[in-house]
Protein backbone atom coordinates (compact mmCIF):
# COMPACT_ATOMS: atom_id res chain seq x y z
CA UNK A 1 0.00 0.00 0.00
CA UNK A 2 2.97 2.12 1.43
CA UNK A 3 4.63 2.05 -2.51
CA UNK A 4 1.24 2.63 -4.38
CA UNK A 5 1.14 6.08 -2.34
CA UNK A 6 4.66 6.84 -3.01
CA UNK A 7 3.98 6.34 -6.54
CA UNK A 8 0.81 8.44 -6.94
CA UNK A 9 2.81 11.57 -5.05
CA UNK A 10 5.88 11.09 -7.26
CA UNK A 11 3.69 10.93 -10.63
CA UNK A 12 1.54 14.04 -9.40
CA UNK A 13 5.61 15.34 -9.21
CA UNK A 14 6.25 14.80 -12.29
CA UNK A 15 3.17 15.94 -13.81
CA UNK A 16 3.42 19.25 -12.27
CA UNK A 17 6.89 19.58 -13.22
CA UNK A 18 5.62 19.05 -17.30
CA UNK A 19 2.90 21.32 -16.35
CA UNK A 20 5.28 24.00 -15.03
CA UNK A 21 7.72 23.42 -18.56
CA UNK A 22 4.97 23.35 -20.87
CA UNK A 23 3.27 26.94 -19.41
CA UNK A 24 6.95 28.54 -19.74
CA UNK A 25 7.81 27.52 -23.43
CA UNK A 26 3.91 28.63 -24.37
CA UNK A 27 4.61 31.79 -22.39
CA UNK A 28 7.93 32.42 -24.84
CA UNK A 29 5.66 31.53 -27.83
CA UNK A 30 3.34 33.99 -27.25
CA UNK A 31 6.00 37.17 -26.17
CA UNK A 32 7.46 36.42 -29.63
CA UNK A 33 4.20 36.22 -31.29
CA UNK A 34 3.15 40.07 -30.12
CA UNK A 35 5.10 41.83 -32.60
CA UNK A 36 3.55 39.80 -35.70
CA UNK A 37 0.05 40.82 -33.72
CA UNK A 38 0.81 44.41 -33.64
CA UNK A 39 2.16 44.80 -37.27
CA UNK A 40 -1.54 42.61 -38.26
CA UNK A 41 -2.99 45.32 -36.06
CA UNK A 42 -1.90 48.22 -38.24
CA UNK A 43 -2.39 46.61 -41.45
CA UNK A 44 -5.97 45.87 -40.52
CA UNK A 45 -6.55 49.49 -39.01
CA UNK A 46 -4.93 50.84 -42.36
CA UNK A 47 -7.65 48.30 -44.12
CA UNK A 48 -10.90 50.09 -42.64
CA UNK A 49 -9.46 53.71 -43.04
CA UNK A 50 -8.92 52.60 -46.71
CA UNK A 51 -12.33 51.24 -47.42
CA UNK A 52 -13.87 54.57 -45.74
CA UNK A 53 -12.40 56.10 -48.09
CA UNK A 54 -13.39 54.25 -51.10
CA UNK A 55 -16.79 53.87 -49.88
CA UNK A 56 -20.03 56.52 -49.86
CA UNK A 57 -19.81 57.23 -46.20
CA UNK A 58 -18.94 60.65 -44.86
CA UNK A 59 -18.47 59.71 -41.57
CA UNK A 60 -16.93 57.14 -39.03
CA UNK A 61 -16.68 56.44 -35.33
CA UNK A 62 -13.40 55.26 -33.98
CA UNK A 63 -13.49 53.66 -30.79
CA UNK A 64 -9.75 52.94 -29.92
CA UNK A 65 -11.27 50.20 -26.80
CA UNK A 66 -12.58 48.62 -30.05
CA UNK A 67 -9.94 48.81 -32.08
CA UNK A 68 -6.72 48.75 -29.98
CA UNK A 69 -5.30 46.84 -27.59
CA UNK A 70 -5.38 48.00 -23.87
CA UNK A 71 -2.62 51.09 -23.82
CA UNK A 72 -2.10 51.51 -27.11
CA UNK A 73 -2.57 54.89 -29.38
CA UNK A 74 -2.40 55.02 -33.19
CA UNK A 75 -1.36 58.09 -35.35
CA UNK A 76 -2.64 58.38 -39.05
CA UNK A 77 0.10 61.03 -40.85
CA UNK A 78 1.62 61.09 -44.22
CA UNK A 79 -0.32 57.83 -45.31
CA UNK A 80 0.74 55.69 -42.88
CA UNK A 81 -0.90 54.36 -40.16
CA UNK A 82 1.69 54.34 -36.53
CA UNK A 83 0.34 51.37 -34.21
CA UNK A 84 2.41 52.91 -31.17
CA UNK A 85 2.36 50.00 -28.23
CA UNK A 86 4.38 49.68 -25.47
CA UNK A 87 8.17 48.86 -27.24
CA UNK A 88 7.38 49.49 -30.70
CA UNK A 89 6.07 51.19 -32.95
CA UNK A 90 4.10 49.23 -36.19
CA UNK A 91 3.55 50.59 -39.57
CA UNK A 92 1.17 50.09 -42.25
CA UNK A 93 0.61 52.15 -45.38
CA UNK A 94 -2.89 53.57 -45.77
CA UNK A 95 -4.54 55.95 -48.52
CA UNK A 96 -6.56 57.63 -45.92
CA UNK A 97 -5.35 61.67 -46.04
CA UNK A 98 -6.01 63.40 -43.00
CA UNK A 99 -4.07 63.39 -40.13
CA UNK A 100 -5.78 61.44 -36.94
CA UNK A 101 -4.79 60.49 -33.28
CA UNK A 102 -6.49 58.21 -31.56
CA UNK A 103 -5.25 56.62 -27.87
CA UNK A 104 -6.79 53.54 -26.28
CA UNK A 105 -9.66 55.37 -23.88
CA UNK A 106 -11.04 57.68 -27.14
CA UNK A 107 -13.71 58.15 -29.54
CA UNK A 108 -13.37 60.49 -32.32
CA UNK A 109 -15.94 61.35 -35.16
CA UNK A 110 -14.28 61.10 -38.62
CA UNK A 111 -15.49 62.96 -40.99
CA UNK A 112 -14.58 62.84 -45.09
CA UNK A 113 -13.25 66.02 -46.38
CA UNK A 114 -14.99 66.97 -49.48
CA UNK A 115 -13.01 68.70 -52.53
CA UNK A 116 -14.76 71.79 -52.85
CA UNK A 117 -15.56 70.71 -56.56
CA UNK A 118 -18.00 68.09 -55.42
CA UNK A 119 -20.94 70.80 -53.88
Amino acid sequence: MMEFTISRVALCICGAIILVASVSVIGGIYDNDVPDMDDVSARRIAYMLDTFMASEIDEIILEGNRILPEGYSIRVHDFFVELIGEEKISLAITTFDQELELDWNETKTVTRQKSPQSS
